[in-house]
């Protein structure tokens, strides 16, 4: 992406164009009510816009008095919205108010001198600044208004705004429509591939073959040459060993992240059965060997057990790092004989019925579900021979590779989406010769 400080059009500081104003607390007791003419944003509304980047209906709507109450601001029409604290921080929502509207404490608002930016171009320009530098570090990131009011963005004059939003409304929306159909194309993928698993890993590919009660009721029959195992006794035998990352003061923050260094693999970072190894973090590495716990290396398989449990992916990309820290959010499993094969491993544990099993064994009355270590060592772990888990983990690994393509092109879609953004209001297009 370009850096706006290219930008052609005079930049201007985000505090002398408009005002930030955080929300107010919501209490429980007053969420749920959908009878009010006031609605009131929380974080997760902000993935509902329309295609304007518009937010719309909630699940929560209060009066004019309970807001006085609350001492709730009313945020007029066209305000811009966004995350101030957490991990939705990093997915870079800026999102308008179609009407009057209150929002809770986790979200910030940009009210903008409509004289001098028109909201439209707003929303636009407002992606083009680098919000990674200014976040406040700590185990839970937040922004303060002060240090994003410093942000400069690109201020070309209103009439070229206008060109500018009326140009980018035109062909995000192309754009966009293109993505959700390809979207909606890997959610029906996913779900025949999560269908294709569960049967591969459970039945094997043979209709044919003589079964065998499992003696797990949630597993059902297996084929009868198959054997079940639990994770702890896998563990005793010697076969396999898990771990999680570090805990309490030996976590590394924020504060301790480097340029250049040793990945430190946060939960977030398991994506479509890998790590992203450009959105992990890094650590020093006289830090990352001072460490008590040992780190996960290339071949182990990771699973996420807080929070959001069951995200399953393998490190198999060579070369990538001598090791990599997980943070306690993460399990490695690694196996130490060729009783079961790493890409088999991955599918049961992306498997419907292990999913279910760690569900069910997840603790509950908490505010984050956590499956810990001692309770991953009563997972059940279905064992074929090594040649039928060759064939099943080459069967379905040619069906994730239906998948890898589109998910290839759906992530350079949304790249060039922003690239063109950022072209557009830093005047690198000239929008005025664009044809409709």
């Amino acid at each position: 992406m370009n850096d706006p400080d290219t930008a052609r059009y005079q930049l201007m500081r985000m505090r002398l164009i408009g005002r930030f104003k955080g929300g107010a607390g919501f209490p429980h007791s007053e969420q749920g009510n959908t009878s009010g003419d006031i609605p009131f944003y929380k974080v997760k509304d902000l993935a509902h816009t329309d295609s304007c980047g518009r937010l719309g209906t909630t699940d929560n709507y209060i009066d004019a008095g309970t807001a006085r109450s609350l001492g709730a601001f009313i945020f007029p029409r066209d305000t811009t919205l966004m995350a101030k604290v957490g991990a939705a921080l990093l997915l870079h929502r800026f999102v308008r108010a179609s009407i009057p509207c209150c929002i809770d404490n986790n979200l910030l608002g940009f009210l903008p001198d409509v004289g001098t930016i028109a909201p439209r171009y707003l929303r636009y320009a407002i992606t083009t600044i680098k919000f990674h530098d200014v976040v406040n570090p700590g185990a839970v990131p937040s922004l303060g208004a002060e240090a994003v009011g410093n942000k400069k963005v690109p201020l070309p004059p209103l009439p070229t705004q206008k060109k500018i939003a009326d140009f980018l409304d035109r062909k995000t929306a192309a754009i966009d429509a293109l993505i959700d159909r390809k979207e909606k194309l890997l959610v029906l993928l996913a779900e025949k591939r999560a269908a294709l698993i569960n049967q591969a890993v459970t039945k094997g590919l043979d209709p044919n073959v003589p079964m065998k009660d499992s003696g797990i009721p949630w597993i059902g029959e297996i084929p009868a040459h198959w054997d079940c195992w639990s994770v702890r006794d896998l563990i005793r035998a010697g076969h396999l060993s898990i771990q999680d990352g570090n805990h309490g003061e030996l976590h590394p923050v924020a504060a301790d992240y480097v340029d250049e260094g040793i990945p430190f693999v946060l939960a977030r970072d398991l994506q479509n059965g890998r790590v992203n190894l450009d959105s992990c973090k890094r650590i020093p590495v006289s830090l990352a060997e001072s460490l008590r716990i040992d780190p996960a290396q290339l071949g182990d398989i990771l699973l996420t057990h807080k929070g959001t449990i069951g995200v399953v992916a393998s490190l198999d990309e060579l070369g990538a790092a001598p090791y990599f820290v997980l943070t306690p959010q993460v399990t490695y499993y690694r196996l130490h004989t060729r009783i079961l094969l790493p890409r088999f491993l991955q599918r049961w544990l992306e498997s419907q019925v292990l999913q279910a099993q760690m569900r069910l064994l997840a603790s509950s009355g908490v505010t984050r579900a956590c499956l810990t270590i001692t309770g991953q060592r009563d997972l059940a772990v279905v064992v074929p021979p090594f040649a039928d888990q060759e064939s099943i983990a080459g069967a379905l690994e040619r069906w994730s590779g239906i998948e890898r393509p589109l998910r290839t092109t759906v992530d350079r879609l949304k790249e060039y989406r922003q690239a063109l953004i950022t072209a557009a209001v830093t005047g690198q297009i000239d929008v005025t010769k664009e044809d409709d």
